[in-house]
């Protein structure tokens, strides 16, 4: 993939765009040292809306360049311009299947995303934050909220997300300290940047908070206890936001399923739906 520094992409000439097979563009914008891979499909339909989707856990073995846009098979079922974006973390960091966005001690990717969405959307004269959806499921639901976080009037539509990444498997946050906080405590990571772990802390570090909706299964038990009750704990705090916000849950029961996310039929439908509804709004 071409790679475009992120002041160049107002520049990128309609004759350099290689299309793949379903329409898509794909190329790496570069944000300082943080390099952004990018997949851009056009909407094939009138709804005037912007999806915007990020990817979880990745297969090494498949990826090894770490280069993983997540349900980019499901392109022509999105009723919507969609920006897929893949983790920068996994670029930089070959031995890491989860990276949270959190791409290096100094640089959070997070900020290099809303970069990429803005540039993306003078370019390509795409809609605003108002009509925009963020999406993904486990890890890539973090990225998504956080993301709407700082798109703000955007809205975040997530799936058994990790809303605080320290809490999460341990064997992945470990490997995610050694090889982006140079071995550095859990502990130290969440006192110096906590807005970069946990997404109440982002929303108090901005000011504050995204229309999100948490779709979660209370069937895994990962999902209840490391994420939904440490956050309810907390959910006084939008108090001192302002004005209540919108924040919710959806709970369904899958035993079979756990952690992992709704199938696509289902998964397609409420994005289809979110999207419509953010377009006659």
């Amino acid at each position: 993939m071409k790679t475009y520094n992120l002041d160049d992409v107002k520049h990128i000439a309609d004759e350099e765009l290689v299309k793949g097979e379903r329409g898509e563009f794909r190329f790496i914008i570069a944000v300082g040292s943080c390099h952004v891979p990018v997949l851009l499909r056009p909407a094939k339909n009138s709804v005037d809306a912007l999806l915007v989707t990020y990817n979880g856990a990745i297969q090494r073995s498949k990826a090894p360049d770490g280069i993983v846009f997540q349900r980019s098979s499901w392109l022509d079922e999105f009723e919507a311009t969609v920006i897929q974006i893949a983790d920068p973390t996994m670029l930089k960091n070959k031995r890491l299947q989860i990276g949270w966005a959190q791409f290096s001690d100094e640089e959070w990717a997070i900020s290099a995303y809303y970069e990429v969405i803005q540039a993306l959307r003078e370019r390509f004269d795409l809609v605003g934050s108002d009509k925009t959806l963020h999406y993904g499921s486990s890890a890539g639901g973090f990225q998504a909220v956080c993301c709407a976080a700082m798109d703000r009037g955007s809205t975040a539509l997530v799936n058994n997300p990790q809303l605080d990444w320290s809490l999460y498997n341990e064997r992945f946050v470990n490997t995610l300290l050694r090889e982006v906080f140079h071995g550095s405590k859990v502990d130290l990571v969440r006192s110096e940047q906590p807005w970069r772990v946990n997404v109440i802390d982002l929303f108090e570090y901005l000011g504050y908070v995204p229309k999100t909706e948490v779709l979660l299964n209370i069937a895994s038990p990962g999902d209840v206890e490391q994420q939904l009750k440490p956050i309810l704990s907390r959910l006084e705090t939008f108090r001192s936001l302002g004005k209540n916000p919108t924040f919710s849950f959806n709970f369904y029961f899958d035993a079979n399923m756990g952690h992992n996310p709704l199938g696509k039929p289902y998964t397609i439908q409420i994005i289809n739906n979110e999207l419509k509804n953010l377009c006659s709004e």
